[in-house]
């Protein structure tokens, strides 16, 4: 689906890597995402594991600041909620954000993003509105171009991630979920590959890891 509206739609493909087929999403100063709906119980299958390969960072990308937020991969979760309960600068906020999108956005967003402007493990608020949190998991140096395993629990992530003026999002469940991958490319294509995307019961106690 478009995540801009009147921007190209991101080509996704499946193809083979070594001996697995792997999701390829290549962008050209595209913006979608590739989207599966669900309602999932986060207090019984909290932990989100995937693999995902990345060629590089979107050269100047700053998720913390607003005219520079982008990342090649994102592994994107959005929470429902009672928007009449939001601030008016909230609701205002995703009056515009509609109005430049062309549908409406979620009660809360968290993103799992690979980039290179801050360490894993942090947590980077959206310029544009509190109601998007980020959390990088990849881009550190040797992350370019091969393939990067992750966990989180996502139940953990989400209390965390979100201050007291969003507490109206019900953490515990899951309405939608998508996987967002190089949707907005300002300059030069770039090409991602997600090897799997899964969620299940509790496996561990860490919010956050990272394997190579």
């Amino acid at each position: 689906m478009p995540a801009v509206k009147g921007k190209p739609i991101t080509e996704y493909t499946l193809v083979r890597d070594g001996q697995t087929t792997v999701l390829q999403a290549e962008a050209n100063r595209s913006a979608s995402a590739l989207m599966h709906e669900g309602d999932i119980d986060l207090a019984q299958t909290p932990v989100v594991i995937w693999r995902w390969k990345a060629e590089g960072p979107v050269e100047g990308a700053d998720n913390r600041v607003g005219a520079k937020e982008d990342a090649p991969a994102r592994l994107v979760f959005v929470f429902d909620g009672d928007k009449s309960n939001l601030s008016l600068f909230d609701r205002a906020s995703m009056e515009v954000a509609k109005h430049v999108g062309g549908q409406d956005l979620p009660y809360a967003t968290l993103m799992y993003v690979w980039s290179t402007s801050a360490a894993p493990g942090s947590v980077i608020a959206n310029p544009h509105t509190g109601r998007v949190q980020m959390i990088v998991v990849s881009g550190q140096p040797g992350d370019a171009g091969q393939w990067r395993a992750c966990t989180a629990t996502s139940s953990k992530t989400t209390k965390g991630s979100f201050t007291k003026r969003q507490e109206g999002c019900d953490v515990a469940r899951l309405q939608v979920s998508r996987r967002k991958t190089p949707e907005r490319s300002a300059g030069a294509a770039s090409c991602q590959r997600l090897g799997h995307a899964a969620i299940g019961p509790p496996q561990q106690s860490g919010i956050l890891t990272r394997t190579r």
